[in-house]
C-alpha cells in the first residue's frame, strides 16, 4: 500500500482543476513536467507497516489521526487575508508536526539504515534493525502532541528526542541551557513565483557554529503555491545579512494576542513587489 510522506492534504493544495488529485509534477528519471495523480507521489509502498505488531498499519492511521487535528489549523493559515491567531496548544501542536514531517520523511528512513555502526545503540546492527528503530520512534512520537510529551515518553531514544526538541522548539535536548527557541513566520510569495513542493519536505537550513552542534536556521513548508510555512530559530537575528536569506521584517516574532491565550501572526511578503 503506498503510504505518503508528505500529507495528502497538503499536496491537494497545488492540485489543478476541480477534481484536487493532479498536479504538475517533474519526473527527475525522464527530466520532464508531466501530469501525476497525488496518489502516486512522495510516497514508498509500506514504509510505515509495523510487521511485529498486531496492527500493522498503526503507525499509518495514528499519522492518519494527527493530520486530521492539523489539517484545519493550516487550513485557517491558507485563507487568512492579514493575520492568524492561533492557541499556545495550536501553536505547539504544529511545531511539533514540522518536526515529525522531517522525521517520517524516506530520507530520514535512508540516513538510518546507513548508521550500522548505531549511535543510538552500543550494538552493531543491520540496515533493516536500523529501519526498525527509527519506525518503533516513529509509532511512539507520533502519540505525542508537543515536544513535552516527547521528553516524557519513556521509550523514546534520547538521542531522537535531541533531534525532535532541536526540529520543533530549537533547543537540544542534551543541552538545555541553549534555548534558540524556534517560531513561525506566515508568507506570501514574492511577485508571481509560486512556492513548490519537493522531496525534500520541509526544506531545512542548517547552520554550523564552532561552539555548538549543528542547529536548524529555518525549516519552510509551502502550503499552497502563493503561500508557506516558515519555522524558524530566533537565533537567526543574530546572523550577518547574508546569511539571514530574507529582509528583516519578514523575521518578525508573533505577538501575544489580546487575552495573551495565544500568538497573533501578520502574513508577510517575502518581497514586495
Amino acid at each position: 500500500m503506498n503510504q505518503h510522506y508528505i500529507p495528502r492534504f497538503i499536496l491537494r493544495n497545488f492540485a489543478l482543476g476541480a477534481d484536487g488529485n493532479n498536479v504538475n509534477y517533474f519526473d527527475n528519471k525522464i527530466k520532464k513536467i508531466c501530469l501525476k495523480d497525488i496518489s502516486e507521489i512522495f510516497c514508498l509502498t509500506d514504509i510505515y507497516e509495523d510487521t511485529k505488531s498486531a496492527d500493522p498499519n498503526h503507525i499509518e492511521n495514528d499519522l492518519a489521526k494527527f493530520e486530521s487535528e492539523v489539517a484545519p489549523i493550516i487550513s485557517r493559515i491558507i485563507n487568512a487575508k492579514d493575520d492568524v491567531e492561533l492557541t499556545i496548544e495550536e501553536n505547539d501542536k504544529l511545531a511539533l508536526f514540522v518536526a515529525i514531517l522531517a522525521f517520517r520523511s524516506k530520507y530520514a528512513k535512508n540516513e538510518f539504515m546507513k548508521k550500522l555502526n548505531s549511535p543510538y545503540s552500543n550494538k552493531t546492527k543491520t540496515p533493516a534493525e536500523m529501519v526498525e528503530f527509527w519506525r518503533e520512534n516513529l509509532g511512539y512520537i507520533v502519540k505525542c502532541r508537543n515536544v513535552r510529551e516527547v521528553l516524557d515518553h519513556p521509550k523514546i531514544n534520547n538521542i531522537i528526542k535531541m533531534f525532535i526538541c532541536r526540529d520543533a522548539s530549537g533547543f537540544m535536548y542534551s543541552n538545555p541551557n541553549k534555548m534558540d527557541i524556534n517560531y513561525f513566520i506566515i508568507v506570501d510569495r514574492r511577485g508571481k513565483e509560486d512556492f513548490v513542493l519537493g522531496d525534500y519536505y520541509p526544506y531545512s537550513i542548517d547552520a554550523v557554529h564552532s561552539m555548538r552542534p549543528k542547529f536548524r536556521i529555518y525549516s519552510i513548508l509551502p502550503l499552497t503555491p502563493s503561500r508557506a510555512l516558515i519555522l524558524a530559530n530566533e537565533v537567526v537575528s543574530k546572523l550577518r545579512d547574508e546569511v539571514k536569506t530574507f529582509p528583516k521584517d519578514v523575521l518578525i516574532k508573533p505577538f501575544p494576542n489580546e487575552s495573551r491565550t495565544g500568538l497573533k501572526f501578520h502574513i508577510r511578503k517575502i518581497y514586495e513587489d
